[in-house]
């Protein structure tokens, strides 16, 4: 009884690709708008949808953040303040991206309770001649929102209003 065997020598190619993608970002910061008193923590999320993300950052007020005493970035997508003060009212934005996209988030931190008034803004000592106009600024802040009474020796100033 005889054996016999073909071989069929016939090359093989294999093709190995690397797909690499990128999906849109989307950035939204959690709680959206926070309402604190002064002293508490407040911590905001930064949630981020897509592929790759590269890079988190937060900014308040359109300005970067650095890690200070009482801000602090948390696994890159946390940001904690604690100890809340009234400077720290305003708008906080995280900012994702990576080398193609970018996206942002924003939230609004909110100061309430009974806040005590506070000048923002006061002005210099002016000397005028008498009768001459004079223009003085002044704003202040508070909660409930501060009355401003102008008075000069005693007696209550008409005010202009621009």
């Amino acid at each position: 009884m005889a054996k016999f065997a073909s071989y069929t020598n016939k090359p093989q190619i294999q093709i190995h690709q690397i797909i690499f993608f990128s999906v849109k970002l989307v950035a939204a910061v959690n709680p959206p708008e926070r309402l604190a008193d002064i002293g508490e923590v407040v911590t905001f999320n930064c949630s981020v949808r897509g592929h790759p993300v590269t890079n988190v950052r937060w900014a308040k007020n359109a300005r970067l953040l650095s890690d200070t005493g009482r801000l602090r970035v948390i696994a890159r997508n946390q940001l904690m303040v604690t100890s809340v003060k009234r400077e720290d009212h305003g708008l906080y934005q995280c900012f994702a991206s990576n080398d193609r996209d970018a996206a942002q988030g924003t939230a609004q931190l909110l100061i309430g309770g009974n806040n005590p008034p506070e000048f923002l803004h006061t002005f210099e000592n002016v000397t005028v001649n008498p009768g001459s106009p004079v223009s003085l600024k002044c704003s202040a802040s508070g909660n409930p929102l501060p009355q401003i009474t102008w008075s000069l020796d005693g007696a209550q100033v008409r005010l202009f209003l621009d």
